[in-house]
């Protein structure tokens, strides 16, 4: 056996991904992934979307962004109700706080961990029962 540094690792991920999922079928039953996106365009191209997967009854937000010159305009909030609308299960995610802790609560996650990666910089996961 060996251990072999991987460059295509979005290959790897996948096998890994499998992995995992057949591990976890084991334990909760068969509950495959679904991958959730949705785009923010104008005229110009992408300006801001949102990336995530339901699995076993829960919504994972990957990433969650919106061009500066549109924020503040309520866009980051309809992408997050279309994901959640999309998945229609329990609702899990994680920001950290240079990003946006404090829009999740707003729309009803409620943090249950966080962990300092430094001084000044915290990850947050938040969760909401859909």
């Amino acid at each position: 056996m060996e251990i072999v540094e991987e460059h295509d690792v979005d290959a790897i991920h996948k096998i890994l991904s499998n992995g995992i999922a057949e591990n976890a079928e084991l334990h909760v039953g068969r509950s495959p992934t679904l991958d959730l996106g949705f785009s923010l365009r104008n005229g110009n191209g992408v300006v801001g979307g949102i990336s995530g997967s339901a699995w076993a009854g829960m919504l994972f937000v990957h990433k969650l962004w919106v061009d500066p010159d549109f924020r503040g305009r309520g866009l980051g909030a309809e992408l997050l109700r279309r994901i959640e609308k999309r998945a229609q299960s329990a609702g899990c995610l994680s920001t950290f706080s240079y990003e946006a802790p404090s829009f999740y609560p707003k729309f009803g996650y409620v943090e249950f961990g966080q962990i300092a990666y430094s001084d000044t910089v915290r990850r947050y996961w938040l969760s909401k029962s859909l």
